[in-house]
């Protein structure tokens, strides 16, 4: 692209250059993502230390975010873009710790057998086997109270699958899905 373009485009405002992207112009989305460069690495600087990921994680999850929010904004409708840009920046930042936190949950439930000599060694003796003996409690839970169906569908929710992708894989509805899903959430709450 020629200089002249660029200086052009840099001076357009962000609904003009949402526009070119959506006609599929890449550059505009390059000038629009510089220009959000920066409210970016913000918004991904107040999540680090949450749940373990990275800044730069949380900025490509935003950029990734900008550049769908760009592709599906509605210029006519009440919002305006930069707007329309940080709610689905923040959604997506949300949706994304959500999502890790699900991973590390199940990871932990699943691994929960092995000893980890790192763990043992960040924090006091003590507190790393009441958090062993809970968390060995809580599997013992799972396996003796629920049903080898709850066992699978709690197994695939925390790995962050809608109840639409869990359904698929266990060939059943998504309504069986969420009723295992209740009794799960049922038969772990009232037994504690």
């Amino acid at each position: 692209m020629k200089a002249d373009q660029m200086f052009r485009k840099g001076v357009l405002a962000d609904e003009e250059l949402v526009l070119l992207v959506q006609k599929g112009d890449t550059d505009a989305f390059s000038v629009l993502s510089h220009r959000y460069d920066a409210a970016l690495r913000g918004r991904a600087s107040r999540y680090v230390g949450i749940a373990g990921v990275e800044a730069e994680d949380f900025f490509q999850e935003g950029l990734i975010a900008l550049y769908r929010a760009a592709r599906g904004y509605n210029p006519g409708g009440k919002a305006r873009f930069r707007t329309y840009a940080v709610t689905c920046i923040n959604n997506s930042m949300a949706t994304a710790i959500k999502l890790h936190m699900r991973q590390q949950s199940c990871k932990s439930l699943l691994s929960i057998q092995q000893l980890d000599y790192a763990t043992v060694h960040q924090q006091p003796m003590e507190q790393f086997l009441l958090d062993r003996e809970d968390s060995c409690q809580l599997v013992n839970q799972i396996q003796s109270r629920l049903s080898d169906l709850e066992r699978k569908v709690l197994y695939h929710y925390l790995l962050g699958h809608s109840y639409q992708q869990i359904s698929q894989v266990l060939s059943t509805s998504a309504k069986t899905v969420d009723n295992a899903l209740q009794r799960v959430r049922r038969k772990l709450r009232l037994h504690p």
